[in-house]
Parts: C-alpha cells; sequence; structure tokens
C-alpha cells in the first residue's frame, strides 16, 4: 500500500515474478471521489459511477458500467 495523505491518493501495488520475468504495478489507485482500478475489475462495493477501468482506454471508458474518468 503507498499512502499519501497530503492529498488524499492511495495506491496498492504488486510487485513480484511471473516465470522468468519480473512484473509489478498498480493494481488500484484511489483519489478523492474515485477508486481506479488498473488491473481488476471485480466488484469492490464501491459504486459503479465512482470506478474508473483506468486499464481500458480513455476513449473506450464510455462503453462500460462505470465511470469515464
Amino acid at each position: 500500500m503507498i499512502f499519501d495523505r497530503e492529498h488524499d491518493y492511495y495506491q496498492l501495488a504488486s510487485v513480484g515474478w511471473h516465470r522468468q520475468k519480473r512484473i509489478r504495478g498498480c493494481v488500484l489507485h484511489f483519489e478523492p471521489g474515485k477508486m481506479m482500478a488498473q488491473r481488476i475489475a471485480d466488484e469492490f462495493g464501491v459504486p459503479k459511477h465512482d470506478i474508473v477501468l483506468a486499464y481500458r482506454a480513455p476513449y473506450n471508458r464510455q462503453f462500460t458500467e462505470c465511470a469515464v474518468g
């Protein structure tokens, strides 16, 4: 977990190995009023209008049930 309490930003990051390849990245990013799913799109108990599927291109987000940005 990464915390920036001064600006109210938070991240859940993933680090590890998959076979011979190093993997790392942001899984979830929280900022005021939004939860941005970077790698997963399961139900989190957060209203869909507050979730941005950040792994989708911005022009494609309009076709989801979630927030666009």
